[in-house]
This record gives structure tokens, sequence and C-alpha cells, in this order.
């Protein structure tokens, strides 16, 4: 799982390249070619995408946790969603270097993009009905180990997300249902604000 693409790669892809990045800039349109950012700020938000291994590595523990009555069940707990995470980043690692080092966004990569991403979401749900039922019946209050993980990982879920909205144009309907949509609104204001820009851009355009 820790295998993921090196470092050179963004560097190679992301600064050599002598055309415009593609980035939202809150105060212009959607779309329209902003300068690339900096080195240290690509290489930082891709270590952020990356980050998801390290938490999932996290996530896989808790199977081996001394505070676990049945390991065996604690393990076909998480092991979906540890492997999801994995696939996820493999493709968001290698769509960031892509979308960074001045690449076309076409809709096959934001394709991708907002698949891994779904697929993530679909596999916190799945691990949120799993843990319920596993405490069901339990003292109130009863949280199963790995919970507060599986929380974490998708509040960094939710600022990959706004990472990639700095290089393309991605559909959060596609990605996540409203209850998660709602969610992130209030937690990420950044890209609440982005949201918002581009739904005032929209409804312009609509009017022209």
């Amino acid at each position: 799982m820790d295998n993921y693409p090196e470092q050179s790669n963004l560097t190679n892809k992301a600064i050599n390249d002598n055309s415009p990045a593609t980035v939202v800039d809150e105060a212009q349109s959607w779309g329209e070619p902003q300068p690339a950012p900096p080195l240290a700020i690509l290489e930082l938000n891709y270590h952020q995408i990356a980050n998801l291994y390290d938490m999932a590595e996290q996530l896989l523990g808790t199977a081996e946790d001394e505070r676990v009555l049945d390991h065996e069940q604690q393990l076909d707990l998480v092991e979906p969603l540890v492997a999801q995470i994995g696939e996820s980043a493999d493709l968001l690692c290698e769509d960031f270097i892509e979308v960074a080092g001045n690449k076309q966004a076409n809709s096959t990569r934001r394709n991708r993009i907002e698949g891994a991403l779904r697929r993530l979401y679909v596999a916190i749900d799945s691990y949120n009905e799993k843990a319920d039922q596993m405490v069901k019946g339990a003292l109130e209050g009863i949280r199963n180990i790995a919970d507060p993980i599986v929380e974490k990982i998708k509040h960094h879920i939710e600022f990959v997300i706004t990472i990639f909205f700095d290089f393309i144009k991605l559909s959060l309907d596609r990605i996540m249902t409203k209850v998660h949509l709602l969610e992130l609104k209030k937690r990420q204001e950044k890209l609440a604000h982005m949201l918002y820009m581009a739904e005032r851009q929209a409804s312009f355009e609509r009017g022209a």
C-alpha cells in the first residue's frame, strides 16, 4: 500500500511543462488559465492525497488492537474500506500528477477522479452500516474503535476534493449523497465558496 508514485514524477510533469496550468481563481471564471502553483504547493497537495495510504494503515491496525474482542470480525469490517482507499488513492495520486502537470482535464479523466472519490464514499457508507449492526443492542454510546479513524478519513477526503477543485471542475452530485454534500459544505468553507461562485457563473451564462 505504500508503493505510490514518486515525488519526482510530479516535479517533472507539473513544473517542466511549459503550458499554463488550469486552476480556479475565486475571483475569476471557471476554466480560465492561471499561473501554475509553485512546486512546493504541488508537492504538499500530492502528499496530502498520498496521506490516504497512511490512514488506511491506521484503519487496518485496528484489527490487531488489544482492545478488540474479535480480531477476525474487526478485520472483516475494515478490510473492504482499506482496500478501496488503496485503490482510490492510486488513481487520485496518478490523476493529480496529470492535472497538476498541465494536462488536458478531459471528461475521461474527470470521470476517473469522480469515480475514485465516489467509491470511497460508498465504502464509508458500507462500513458505517456494518459497524452499526455490530454494536446494535449494546449500551448506548458504544462505538467501534475504528469509527474515529473512518471519520478522519472522511474529512480528509473532503480536503482532497478541495485540492482537485483548484484544477478541475468536479460534479459533487456524482461523487456523494446530499447528506455528505451538506456536511462537506459546512466544514469546507473554501469549497462552499467555490461552488457558490460556479453557480453564479452558470446563472450568468444561462441569462446571457
